[in-house]
């Protein structure tokens, strides 16, 4: 029969993985590490991988699938706009979430975004997220586009 892990890749274009694949991407790495470390922790069946900057992000989504993607959104860099854009145009089936670390960080592409999480969130509210995101992955038709409007997370006040 063949090897399992190439049958899943080959398959990738049909379904969403088995296993959940989750990318945490954006400017500062401690902030990143702390969210895939978490996340991973709280979800212990998911694939969670981390990405610093444009580049690193755009080079994991090409190497790899992923059902989902956390981008953190910070005023002062148009690193996560430009990474969720990225995603947008050329990996249409990952789903995008914006993780805003401020009220002023609301773009075109983090409005644009499958999913909104604004900072200071607990990390429960990522989670819900994220799980929404991914059922959605596992149950979306190929002719599905529209972004989520469930998954949208109101700014904290």
């Amino acid at each position: 029969m063949g090897d399992p892990a190439e049958s899943d890749r080959s398959s990738w274009t049909d379904r969403a993985p088995a296993t959940p694949r989750l990318l945490v991407c954006g400017e500062d790495p401690v902030l990143l590490a702390s969210m895939a470390r978490i996340v991973a922790w709280r979800r212990p069946g998911w694939a969670v991988e981390s990405a610093v900057g444009v580049d690193g992000a755009r080079r994991a989504l090409r190497e790899r699938p992923f059902d989902v993607m956390v981008t953190t959104v910070e005023p002062r860099s148009s690193g996560g706009s430009a990474m969720l854009k990225a995603a947008r145009l050329h990996h249409d089936r990952v789903l995008r979430i914006a993780y805003r670390t401020s009220a002023a960080c609301d773009g075109q592409e983090v409005r644009m975004a499958h999913g909104i999480v604004s900072w200071p969130a607990d990390i429960s509210a990522l989670l819900e997220a994220l799980d929404e995101a991914i059922a959605r992955a596992n149950h979306r038709s190929d002719e599905a586009t529209e972004p989520p409007s469930s998954l949208i997370r109101p700014p904290s006040a």
